[in-house]
């Protein structure tokens, strides 16, 4: 037994072999990268007979160049054929083809958010080759999960070529923890007779300010704050104060306390911003995004005149009272909403949201980011599905343009704190002493004035000197 022993362990040790001959056993194939192995042999590329070591290294292994390739190739040098035995190599057209259109070696073209350049990827073959960036819009990943759960898609070409990281990163907003689970909230006599379908823009038709588009600006966090501000003071006004509010102010003003513009901010801290220093009119202040995706820095809040010189108003600064939070469940979010207007919420992104069109929303199970996108509800409803099922959701208002979603809302699941969307619930009170006390039309300060008595709230109003500020 033990004579037996050694020459298995001695056989076991050595490596595999291909056609008799001992090497390791390492592929390499067709799929090789061109290089030369025969004829970089000296001084003979090639050997005559069977002759085991007119060799070349290859990939950790050896290559042969003798005649016994004749025989066996598989362990033969990938430039044997053409070296060795003067076989001309297959005629090719260097190049890639792509959408019928031929491309040289080396020209890049664009699929969705990757950048592809074509290359010698074999020997005798060329192709593209791509970088492995996740993309905004994965459109054939995404839509049938979509279309199973109710809801259609589209392939927006504004967030086409743009990386899912990327894409997030201009596009949404709320870049900083919330602090609105810290607050108290606002203890609502939940009405028992809500219709099972509200929308804002019905019960109060101009008073509901229009979708905005941020653009590649992620200030969310700037435009549904200004938006809902502007909607709760038109209401509680009755239409006195209708004026549609800068979102710019904010971006270029609230630079305290880790705001950052177009990079992302806090709600609540521009809710504060508000009431602390008020805010101006998009007609005063307008929207000001530069091509690098950036608003401008430089903060033109000036008491007496309006950073947009052909204004054809007086300036006005509108203020409201600190934001209060909203109950998490479905009917106090309801309430608040039917007797005072749209409320700011939050809600988690993922990159099948981008892709919405129609339908009620539901997650895919995409991948979710850790910033969130600020929205307004403005009302809910139910649908019912294909199998009978009834869905109830949240109408919301976007502020990606109207382009996108249905005419810039979407709809969303109610009910369920869906992607954290009841979470963290905010709405606000107009000012309205502050904002009548410097308006510089005196029929709305005295019409707001009226408004306020009947309301019976005991409030004085100083008109201003006619050389003071408005």
């Amino acid at each position: 037994m033990r004579k037996l022993l050694f020459p298995l362990l001695f056989l076991s040790g050595l490596p595999l072999c291909t056609g008799g001959r001992y090497r390791r056993f390492v592929e390499w194939g067709a799929d090789l990268a061109p290089g030369s192995f025969c004829s970089s042999r000296q001084p003979s590329p090639c050997c005559s007979g069977r002759d085991d070591g007119c060799t070349v290294e290859i990939l950790e292994s050896l290559c042969y160049c003798d005649v016994f390739c004749n025989r066996t190739s598989n362990d033969c040098c990938p430039d044997y054929g053409t070296t060795c035995q003067g076989i001309a190599p297959p005629v090719i057209k260097a190049g890639c083809v792509f959408d019928g259109k031929e491309f040289k070696p080396s020209e890049v073209i664009r699929k969705n958010c990757n950048v592809c350049t074509c290359s010698q990827v074999q020997l005798f073959r060329y192709d593209w080759v791509c970088s492995n960036n996740s993309c905004l819009i994965d459109f054939e990943r995404l839509n049938k999960s979509a279309q199973n759960l109710g809801w259609e898609t589209a392939n927006y070409t504004r967030f086409w070529n743009k990386t899912f990281t990327d894409g997030i990163k201009e596009n949404v907003g709320i870049a900083t923890e919330s602090k609105a689970q810290n607050m108290s909230s606002l203890q609502n006599k939940i009405q028992s007779d809500l219709p099972s379908f509200f929308d804002c823009r019905e019960k109060w038709k101009s008073w509901i300010h229009p979708v905005r588009d941020q653009r590649n600006c992620a200030s969310s966090w700037a435009f549904s704050t200004v938006d809902v501000a502007a909607d709760r003071l038109a209401i509680e006004s009755k239409g006195l104060l209708t004026n549609q509010l800068s979102p710019q102010h904010l971006l270029s003003c609230d630079k305290r306390r880790k705001q950052r513009g177009c990079e992302g901010g806090s709600a609540e801290k521009a809710w504060w911003f508000i009431k602390r220093r008020g805010i101006m009119t998009e007609e005063c202040y307008p929207y000001n995004v530069t091509q690098s995706n950036t608003a401008a820095d430089r903060c033109l809040d000036n008491m007496d005149t309006c950073p947009n010189a052909n204004s054809s108003t007086s300036k006005i600064v509108l203020y409201v009272t600190p934001p209060y939070r909203v109950g998490d469940s479905e009917e106090e979010i309801k309430t608040e909403i039917y007797k005072r207007g749209p409320v700011q919420a939050t809600l988690q992104v993922s990159a099948d949201l981008f892709m919405y069109r129609s339908g009620v929303y539901r997650h895919t199970g995409a991948d979710l980011v850790q910033s969130k996108l600020a929205v307004r509800i403005i009302g809910w409803g139910e649908d019912i599905d294909n199998k009978g099922r009834v869905r109830k959701y949240w109408i919301c208002l976007n502020s990606w343009g109207t382009k996108w979603g249905e005419e810039g809302a979407f709809r969303i699941v109610r009910g369920e704190n869906h992607l954290d969307i009841e979470e963290n619930i905010l709405g606000v009170h107009a000012d309205m002493k502050r904002s009548l006390s410097t308006h510089p039309s005196e029929s709305i300060r005295d019409e707001g004035l009226i408004n306020i008595y009947n309301q019976k709230q005991i409030v004085v109003i100083k008109r201003p000197r006619p050389t003071a500020r408005p």
